[in-house]
């Protein structure tokens, strides 16, 4: 009899912790992913988006982006992406291509930002990182590419 107390005992125990442990680990997890934003996109043309975060960039004609969040909500999104094709005018083009000597690369962008932008994807990309220094100006990391043949900057970057 004294046994078969204990063995209760015992077991209403290991039950209680048990069903406690599972309350907090299922609280944690449904609390934990209610707040959290994974892989929230917007696409959009609208100049001023880039023109207030790239101030270094003139003559903007026009643009098509991407922007990404991703994170955890609540202390903000711990990472904001950015993918952009922006046409400049030809004046500003002119000056990237006689102030920096870029580096021929080969680069794939998404379809999207052809289409949106109404220009062919043919393009012969560079690189230069004092460029891509100047135009990021410590707020940003990622890499930055021009064309001055078809007038184009190219942004793949993230927020520090």
């Amino acid at each position: 009899m004294q046994k078969a107390k204990k063995m209760i005992t015992i077991i209403s125990i290991l039950t209680l912790l048990f069903l406690g442990l599972s309350f907090v680990i299922i609280g944690s997890y449904l609390w934990g992913n209610s707040r959290k934003i994974q892989n929230k996109v917007n696409y959009g043309d609208d100049i001023s988006v880039i023109a207030k975060r790239f101030e270094q960039i003139n003559g903007i004609q026009k643009c098509y982006y991407q922007t990404t969040l991703i994170g955890d909500v609540s202390f903000g999104p711990s990472n904001y992406r950015l993918e952009a094709v922006i046409l400049v005018n030809e004046v500003y083009s002119k000056e990237i291509q006689k102030q920096y000597d870029g580096e021929e690369v080969e680069l794939k962008v998404e379809e999207v930002f052809w289409t949106n932008l109404a220009v062919e994807e043919s393009i012969s990309w560079q690189y230069n990182q004092l460029f891509e220094e100047e135009i990021l100006n410590h707020k940003f990391v990622g890499k930055v590419y021009f064309s001055s043949d078809a007038k184009l900057i190219y942004l793949l970057v993230e927020n520090l």
